[in-house]
């Protein structure tokens, strides 16, 4: 999944409700990788208790892709990516 917005802005993001573990993967708005998060699965937890998966600025994009997948292709901090429209 892709989240887009208008004008980069710092995010947030947990797993309340999510059903597979993934990569959570901030891009700043040249396109570079900001910060990828390996996200489990959390159920059960209060909203108080989830943990927060922060951007560590504003962005314009989060992927989310199954974990592992960053890994397993090589993306890392400071990667360049490309999201066509």
């Amino acid at each position: 999944m892709i989240f887009v917005w208008p004008e980069p802005t710092r995010q947030t993001f947990w797993m309340k409700g999510t059903l597979i573990p993934l990569d959570i993967v901030f891009v700043w708005a040249n396109g570079t990788v900001g910060a990828i998060y390996e996200a489990s699965v959390e159920s059960g937890e209060s909203d108080a208790d989830l943990t927060r998966y922060e951007s560590p600025g504003p962005v314009k994009w989060v992927v989310e892709l199954n974990m592992g997948t960053c890994a397993a292709k090589g993306i890392m901090v400071g990667s360049q990516v490309t999201i066509e429209s």
